[in-house]
């Protein structure tokens, strides 16, 4: 579960914490072999705009104990509408591909690039003017016990900002979390 308080504007309106983006994920992996896994998931994340849903799906591949490659495809579905470029209230629904390169450090520490490509499906641009942008998250965690793993993250997020009546700004977000293994 993540909460934080970025808001959409970003006019340092100084939110309380989780009133603008909160996330919930739930995922279940199937072993195909030794090396090969499939992990079906969902991502659901609110906030004051509303609620959107993230089926997908990844592929993984253990290269060794310590070493894993993945490639997961995303589909977010937002629940509520925006309004397009032409006017129109639709669904700025994405297509999100996303690959990954995680490396166990040792027993406590493992570390994780993550490279996505995302897509609008209707008539909506990025801040970035385009109906594609990217992002890259270097993620660190921390193996407190079997089941509580403690993060912090950092994300490039391209030329995704906007702020006072000006987008196409490089951009940032840093991110703390813990997942839990039930």
């Amino acid at each position: 579960m993540e909460t934080d308080s970025w808001n959409g504007v970003h006019n340092n309106s100084n939110e309380v914490i989780g009133l603008s983006y909160n996330e919930l994920e739930t995922n279940y992996t199937i072993k195909l072999d030794d090396k090969w896994s499939l992990k079906p998931g969902m991502l659901t994340h609110w906030s004051k705009a509303g609620t959107r849903f993230g089926p997908y799906l990844k592929l993984s591949y253990d290269v060794n104990p310590d070493l894993n490659l993945g490639i997961r495809y995303r589909y977010d579905y937002n629940v509520y509408r925006s309004t397009d470029l032409d006017g129109n209230n639709a669904r700025a629904n994405q297509h999100r591909w996303d690959g990954y390169v995680t490396y166990r450090i040792n027993d406590l520490f493992t570390a994780a690039w993550q490279t996505t490509v995302y897509t609008y499906q209707n008539d909506f641009h990025y801040n970035n003017h385009k109906k594609w942008a990217t992002e890259n998250a270097f993620v660190l965690l921390y193996k407190m016990s079997k089941n509580i793993t403690p993060y912090i993250e950092y994300d490039y997020l391209d030329r995704q900002g906007a702020y006072n009546g000006r987008d196409n700004i490089p951009e940032n977000s840093y991110r703390v979390g813990v997942s839990f293994n039930l």
